[in-house]
């Protein structure tokens, strides 16, 4: 048989970090410097050290259906082609 157990979601993550954590006497002290809180109770220093995701090595390139027609036109041309040509 199933047995259901109601454990909030504090003591989920709570038991999930202890079990990763290593099994030395280092143990309890890094339990007792984790903190958690829910979104809504995230006090304000905390969430001012907080960041989401890393920044961006470089600036993601735009694609060429979001350039403007003036944008295209006023890049500068590397080769222009004969009149005669046909692009396959």
């Amino acid at each position: 048989s199933v047995v259901t157990l109601k454990c909030s979601s504090h003591q989920i993550v709570r038991l999930a970090v202890y079990g990763m954590l290593p099994k030395n006497l280092l143990r309890r002290t890094m339990m007792q410097r984790l903190h958690l809180f829910s979104d809504d109770l995230l006090p304000d220093d905390i969430l001012a050290n907080l960041t989401e995701e890393l920044p961006q090595p470089r600036e993601i390139p735009r694609k060429l259906s979001e350039y403007t027609q003036e944008e295209i036109d006023a890049f500068p041309r590397l080769w222009t082609p004969r009149e005669d040509y046909k692009m396959k």
